[in-house]
């Protein structure tokens, strides 16, 4: 009994000194009660990011290649595929759009930037900004590891891109803007056309809220960028909502 007592007094004395005690680790509630059977890699994403666009990007901004050593650090993730619409009307965009996509949200990769421990880690791919651009369209990776959801040739490095939050069941994301331009992969399009310019995001934030059983979600993303090709910066601002429309494991 005393050595009880003298546990509990141990761990209330190292609280009052400020000391972190270890938590054990615990999966975000957004997967509770969906299954995750097949152990799959990244069969049957190609249409949430198709190779035509890594192509467009690694001759439009000479984006290294990563290496098969990658493989040797794979991780297993949950992940949510979400199809979503995002709607840009009458919010401060160049031009009003419409326009529809995927999210996909996975358990978090560990990361090695000094911006805090994402609870949730996304993917936001809506169109096809580099190779063809349209107002609206948007991709977007929480931490570099993602890339190599672009066909496995990127993410040499766990790097984060954001600073996160959760309130009930709602994440906001906030871009680092230390590390934004080291986030190669994401941009955006504020305007349509073969000549229109893409955007890199580098500041503002978005929010994900998660519906009942996980099988709906909503929220808005408000973030400017800096011209990849040409100077200058752009807006991008929408509202969307979405639905699931997949559950799997991701070996990457």
């Amino acid at each position: 009994m005393r050595m009880y007592f003298f546990y509990i007094l141990s761990y209330l004395l190292l609280g009052i000194n400020g000391v972190a005690i270890p938590q054990a680790s615990q999966e975000e509630d957004i997967f509770s009660g969906l299954s995750f059977n097949e152990t799959s890699t990244l069969e049957g994403l190609e249409g949430i990011l198709p190779a035509r666009d890594i192509e467009t990007l690694r001759r439009r901004y000479d984006t290294p290649e990563g290496s098969r050593e990658l493989e040797k650090r794979a991780i297993t993730l949950n992940a949510l595929i979400y199809r979503v619409t995002i709607d840009g009307r009458n919010q401060g965009n160049w031009q009003n759009w419409v326009v529809s996509g995927n999210i996909v949200v996975t358990s978090p990769v560990s990361t090695t930037s000094n911006n805090g421990r994402n609870l949730l880690d996304f993917f936001i791919s809506v169109g096809s900004p580099a190779a063809n651009p349209v107002a609206g369209s948007i991709r977007y990776f929480t931490n570099r590891y993602l890339y190599t959801l672009a066909n496995g040739l990127f993410g040499q490095s766990r790097l984060d891109y954001v600073y996160q939050s959760r309130n009930g069941n709602t994440y906001t994301n906030t871009i680092d803007t230390r590390y934004a331009a080291a986030n190669q992969l994401s941009g955006f399009n504020a305007r349509s056309g073969l000549l229109a310019n893409v955007y890199l995001p580098d500041v503002g934030s978005w929010t994900f809220t998660v519906g009942s059983g996980s099988r709906t979600c909503w929220g808005q993303i408000r973030v400017d960028g800096r011209g990849f090709i040409e100077p200058g910066r752009a807006p991008y601002r929408g509202r969307y909502s979405g639905t699931l429309i997949s559950t799997r494991k991701l070996t990457i």
